[in-house]
């Protein structure tokens, strides 16, 4: 249906209103003046040479008898929009579809100039674009590697405040605390010497995965009243081993807690005696004591504590013999040396003094302090 135009339209809605319009000229057959103005809403107001020129009635029956005249025309004209719009949503895929197979084919395909002074510049400008492809791709990479340096000082950062706020909870020693660079990161260690192995600097780190190690070490100890030996049971955990003999607690309570940490270790280099007894634990440790014990042939004096295992003996003998070795080395005819009593092996010049504090009786050979280890 054609749209009509607006002179006829307007004459279409205005023969429509007058038909509308209702004169009573007691023709009605309703039963009062209310009921008349119900059944016809829109009346003649003004007559002209017996044509209606004027109406009255409410709007929206007004709007009534409009919509019935265009109702048709705007649903026909509605209806060619939506058409329209699908009509034009399908140009628009296929100039994308075809945008896109042209970039495609473009992009496969070289710059071609006939002009050689005109490829050159062609050349230029792509090697142009080519270092600054490169160039950006070099700031990126840069720009990566500052995220990632400020990532990793951020979270060591983070780190050592929880490790140093740990440690100030703990109430651990300066000189147990060690800090060091190892490159461009900072390390934090315990300071462990003589504790796992005698006459031995050692230290052992903090990580952050081992935080949670220290503050339990920390808590366990506190619980027996134990802080200060924070540091030793946080190293013997992370390590699964037991101190030395000699650096081990005294206290029953504090004992059990580096029991648990690995197996008992057997007396020898590095670990010269066994841990002491506790309350409770086992009988009273022997006390110092002269023996006597046979190297090739030649009675030894050793005053010490405990029972020597086969293995003590031997490097108890392997000791002797370095000490023969060196003495004949220094001195070309042998010299006759009485044998010295138990009671004067403290004064004796002649007294080798060995690392778990059992001493040998050699008369003669010189007093030497002895290396320590590294």
């Amino acid at each position: 249906m054609s749209q009509p135009e607006p002179t006829q339209l307007r004459d279409h809605l205005a023969e429509a209103l007058r038909a509308a319009a209702f004169l009573c000229d007691d023709c009605c057959t309703e039963e009062d003046e209310a009921a008349c103005d119900a059944a016809h809403p829109i009346q003649a107001a003004v007559l002209h040479f017996d044509q209606v020129a004027d109406i009255t009635g409410p709007v929206d029956a007004i709007a009534d008898v409009m919509l019935g005249i265009v109702q048709h025309d705007l649903d026909s004209l509605e209806q060619q929009a939506a058409n329209a719009r699908a009509v034009a949503r399908d140009a628009n895929q296929r100039a994308e579809t075809a945008q896109a197979e042209r970039d495609r084919a473009m992009a496969s395909v070289p710059l071609v100039c006939s002009d050689d002074r005109h490829q050159a510049k062609v050349r230029g400008l792509e090697a142009e674009l080519a270092a600054l492809r490169e160039e950006r791709d070099e700031d990126t990479r840069v720009m990566q590697a500052l995220r990632r340096q400020r990532d990793e000082a951020e979270q060591q950062l983070d780190f050592l405040r929880a490790a140093v706020d740990l440690i100030r909870r703990a109430d651990v020693s300066s000189d147990e605390i060690l800090f060091g660079l190892d490159g461009q990161q900072i390390r934090i260690a315990v300071n462990v010497s003589d504790v796992f192995a005698w006459g031995c600097a050692d230290a052992e780190d903090i990580t952050p995965e081992r935080l949670p190690i220290l503050e339990q070490a920390w808590l366990d100890c506190r619980a027996v009243d134990a802080d200060e030996w924070t540091a030793e049971l946080y190293a013997a955990r992370v390590r699964g081993m037991r101190p030395q003999g000699a650096a081990y607690p005294k206290e029953a309570a504090v004992a059990a807690l580096f029991d648990a940490c690995g197996p008992e270790r057997e007396v020898g280099l590095g670990n010269p005696r066994r841990p002491p007894a506790t309350a409770g634990s086992s009988p009273a440790a022997e006390p110092d004591a002269c023996r006597v014990v046979d190297v090739d042939g030649t009675p030894v004096a050793v005053h010490g504590s405990g029972d020597m295992t086969a293995k003590d003996q031997e490097m108890f003998a392997e000791v002797v013999r370095a000490a023969k070795r060196l003495y004949a080395a220094e001195h070309a005819e042998p010299v006759e040396r009485p044998r010295a009593q138990c009671h004067r092996f403290r004064e004796h010049p002649g007294h080798l003094w060995l690392r778990n504090r059992e001493s040998v009786h050699c008369p003669g050979f010189p007093l030497t302090p002895a290396p320590r280890e590294s």
